[in-house]
């Protein structure tokens, strides 16, 4: 098995601090070609920093632009076979040179990891994410974190097209954005505002408890956390 990653131009740039540590790293590449047995992607312009800032928290900050997705991941139009661009500002605190040894050592080292804004732009949808997250005292996810997409029904018709999503569901989905056209006085919404939040082990939606969040600890520890009765707060 072989991954080849080719492009016509690439510039890097690494620098290293008066103590030897790596404080900046950074690359960008024109005419990028990544290839993988049974798939083959493209992007016209690549770009990824990585960066050791002054609070001790590390950076990173990556671009693609016109991505033409491998042969079996494209979709039919509106969205089609190239995504517009993606971008990703983030940091992660509790980091060191040779890693944390356990998601224990990097909670206790206050770590925590988060995406000031991720972003997809694909034909005319527009998806934007950001948020922040860190472990409990029981090594469960915590934190809360924003979802604002539009363009929703050229996604939602490219989906069903492509046929990622069942007619009963791309109908649902539809109705549901009738609904909240309606509220808003106007005709089916084409762009919708989430906020979601990770505590106590659930991951919850304006209140809604929607799924149980995992431990990283391992063995006994995750039985006992997911036999936890919802209703007990010294679970």
């Amino acid at each position: 098995t072989a991954i080849t990653l080719w492009s016509r131009n690439l510039d890097a740039e690494i620098l290293v601090s008066d103590t030897g540590v790596v404080r900046t790293a950074r690359a960008t590449a024109d005419g990028v070609t990544l290839m993988a047995p049974g798939a083959e992607a493209q992007a016209e312009m690549v770009s990824v920093s990585v960066e050791q800032r002054p609070d001790d928290s590390i950076g990173l900050v990556a671009a693609l632009t016109n991505v033409l997705l491998p042969d079996e991941h494209q979709l039919e139009p509106p969205l089609g076979a190239t995504i517009d661009g993606l971008t990703l500002n983030g940091w992660a605190n509790g980091l060191s040179a040779t890693a944390p040894a356990s998601a224990a050592a990097w909670r206790d080292n206050d770590g925590a990891i988060g995406v000031a804004d991720f972003t997809i732009d694909w034909g005319p949808f527009r998806l934007a994410l950001d948020g922040r997250a860190a472990l409990d005292t029981l090594l469960r996810p915590e934190g809360r974190f924003t979802i604002n997409a539009s363009g929703l029904a050229g996604a939602l018709a490219s989906a069903h097209a492509s046929e990622l999503i069942g007619t009963a569901t791309y109908r649902g989905i539809q109705q549901a954005l009738d609904r909240i056209g309606r509220l808003r006085g106007t005709g089916p919404a084409d762009d919708v505002r989430l906020t979601f939040a990770m505590a106590g082990g659930l991951l919850n939606w304006s209140g809604l408890p929607l799924a149980r969040l995992p431990s990283f600890r391992g063995g006994e520890a995750d039985s006992a956390i997911a036999a936890c009765d919802l209703e007990q707060s010294e679970c």
